[in-house]
């Protein structure tokens, strides 16, 4: 059994091949992403490259030196004398000594004490200016008499604990001044051109997958031919021409007109528009007439054909059409649907009796049916012609409208040789 396809599929073949045509969309969003992703870059580590930024910091230090108040080791010993300078016991002492008003938090964060060695010396230090509340050390002399205060505490609080005495002050305090590096990171140039280089290549990369994505999501979700080809594979047939406004000219139907003659004496050509009103079967009919060839141009459109109507001939109230000689070679003959009454006259043997009679009598016959997609009489004509011209507007028709077409030739047996698609 034969199967019939309705909607359009695409292979990773065809969707590979037809993003490769759109290399210039994946150009263009590859060099955008890239600017945008290397330009990014560009501006938010410019402040960084070789970038060090130093200040002054300003300190008090002293010193202390640890007794064998106990038999522990000397890390031990140092450690239980920085715990005894941030005791609530030193605290007291201090602010019993100094009068300061200051919280026990504020007092442990205005110095550090540090052990940076294995030895019996414990560093103690502040860094000025410093505020805790209402408290500020503002200069040198503020922290040195702050720093001999703490001393003062820890040497009481040891003492205290101990029963003995613990530290022995090593160095008085004392201020310093040590240039700190203020900003911790930084880039080399080197470095900064790689950072650049990589979100360059980045954004090329991104922006080339996201053409792929968005492409390939618009041939998915887009049911109407993307191209001639796409028109041409679901009709199973040949493009004779793609007619574009720049394009159309008297050539273009002379093609047309070439690629449906054959070797009958007489032949039978039936152009079927699809979403499509033209007059270019008249225009491929006037072709064959140009070269001395009779031709009949037959309009199965509704007009007011009057004496040249074939309308009553075919219902049986007249006798036989009479045609319109333009020239010796060019007759036409017209419809009037009001005269049918409702009938269909392409499908009757009327019809088909008068188009045998009128093969002797001209080269060429062309008819120009009504829309297919409006009337299925197309396809009853179809039949009688030798020759089956489809005439496609792209813009307007869907892949599925173009399978019913080739599935309701196929069936019928009916050949489309080939399909004229306008591109406008």
């Amino acid at each position: 059994m034969r199967e019939y396809k309705a909607e359009k599929e695409y292979s990773v073949g065809e969707i590979i091949r037809y993003n490769l045509k759109m290399w210039w969309l994946a150009a263009i969003l590859a060099a955008m992403f890239g600017v945008l992703l290397g330009g990014y870059k560009f501006v938010s580590l410019k402040p960084y490259v070789e970038n060090e930024v130093y200040q002054d910091k300003m300190q008090v230090k002293a010193s202390l030196y640890l007794s064998q108040f106990n038999d522990s080791s000397v890390l031990e010993r140092g450690c239980d004398i920085m715990k005894i300078a941030d005791s609530n016991l030193a605290y007291q002492a201090f602010c019993e000594d100094t009068g300061y008003q200051l919280t026990l938090d504020q007092y442990r964060r205005l110095f550090d004490s540090e052990q940076t060695e294995t030895s019996n010396v414990v560093t103690f230090y502040i860094t000025f200016p410093h505020a805790e509340g209402d408290f500020v050390i503002e200069d040198e002399n503020g922290g040195i008499a702050f720093m001999e205060a703490v001393l003062r505490a820890t040497d009481a609080a040891a003492k205290e604990l101990t029963g003995q005495q613990a530290v022995t002050v090593l160095d008085k305090p004392y201020a310093t001044k040590e240039v700190e590096k203020l900003v911790s990171y930084s880039i080399s140039d080197s470095d900064y051109k790689k950072a650049i280089l990589k979100a360059l290549i980045a954004g090329v990369f991104l922006g080339i997958m996201i053409e792929v994505a968005l492409y390939t999501l618009w041939m998915l979700l887009y049911k109407r031919p993307k191209n001639e080809e796409e028109i041409k594979d679901c009709l199973d047939t040949q493009v004779v021409d793609v007619f574009k406004k720049s394009a159309q000219n008297v050539e273009s139907y002379k093609k047309a007109a070439l690629f449906l003659k054959g070797a009958q004496d007489t032949q039978v050509i039936s152009c079927l528009p699809v979403n499509w009103k033209t007059d270019d079967a008249r225009k491929i009919a006037m072709c064959y007439a140009n070269e001395q060839k009779k031709t009949l141009f037959i309009s199965m459109e509704d007009t007011d054909g009057g004496k040249y109507s074939m309308s009553r001939y075919m219902m049986g109230s007249a006798d036989a059409p009479e045609v319109e000689a333009l020239n010796d070679y060019f007759h036409c003959l017209y419809r009037n649907l009001g005269d049918e009454n409702g009938y269909d006259i392409a499908g009757s043997r009327t019809f088909a009796k008068y188009l045998e009679q009128v093969r002797g009598e001209y080269d060429y016959i062309v008819i120009a049916c009504r829309d297919l997609g409006k009337s299925a009489e197309g396809y009853q004509i179809a039949k009688f012609s030798d020759k089956n011209l489809v005439l496609c507007n792209r813009r307007n028709t869907t892949n599925k409208e173009l399978y019913n077409i080739r599935n309701v030739m196929a069936i019928n047996q009916i050949a489309v040789d080939g399909v004229l698609v306008y591109d406008l």
